[in-house]
């Protein structure tokens, strides 16, 4: 799963819900989550906590394709 925004430089923004957007993929089966660096600590005090998904921050378009493809 990849939540955010790119811009046209290839940074990755955050986008919105993203609580909400991560709970909903947990119940669908989703392992691992691709989410703006900035979105981060956001997770963190909103109190969403993941079991089941592997969250990873990423900052550009660039180091969202190494994670895919490594």
């Amino acid at each position: 799963l990849v939540c955010g925004e790119i811009r046209l430089t290839g940074e990755v923004r955050r986008g919105s819900q993203l609580d909400l957007r991560l709970s909903e993929a947990e119940k669908l089966g989703f392992e691992m989550a691709l989410v703006p660096k900035s979105s981060l600590d956001a997770l963190k005090k909103s109190g969403f906590e993941s079991r089941k998904i592997k969250i990873i921050g990423v900052s550009t378009l660039g180091e969202a394709i190494d994670v895919v493809f490594s």
